[in-house]
């Protein structure tokens, strides 16, 4: 198990990322979250970060990609793995596929309701060495 690594959550539901937060930091994790997609971008500047779970729909309804692209773009923050939570499936029965994922550059699409325990095995997959 990867424990100890720094886990970007943004997402403008805050008890999601409250609810999260306790699993992935009593499993060992520190987790910096952020609401907006500004407020993302802010930290990962400032921070650095060993994964990103991102909400796709926040302020626009395509904040998440947009971050997981800002990302990608940024020599140093390029290999960050990168998982979208969202509610997107549900909403509108849209299932981004795995050409989409690779493209919009997520590794991991979960849709929500996610379960936390969930969120920490798809963390240490993406971050065991």
């Amino acid at each position: 198990m990867s424990a100890g690594r720094r886990v970007l959550m943004v997402d403008d539901d805050v008890d999601f990322i409250d609810a999260a937060k306790l699993t992935l930091e009593a499993a060992g994790h520190e987790v910096l979250s952020a609401n907006t997609a500004a407020e993302a971008l802010a930290l990962v500047r400032e921070r650095r970060v060993d994964v990103a779970i991102l909400d796709m729909m926040m302020e626009e309804p395509d904040a998440g990609a947009m971050v997981a692209d800002r990302l990608r773009r940024r020599p140093e923050m390029e290999r960050i793995p990168v998982i979208l939570v969202t509610s997107v499936t549900e909403k509108t029965g849209y299932r981004v596929e795995r050409e989409a994922r690779e493209w919009l550059g997520i590794d991991v699409w979960m849709d929500k309701p996610v379960d936390p325990q969930e969120l920490l095995r798809a963390i240490e997959s993406l971050t065991d060495e």
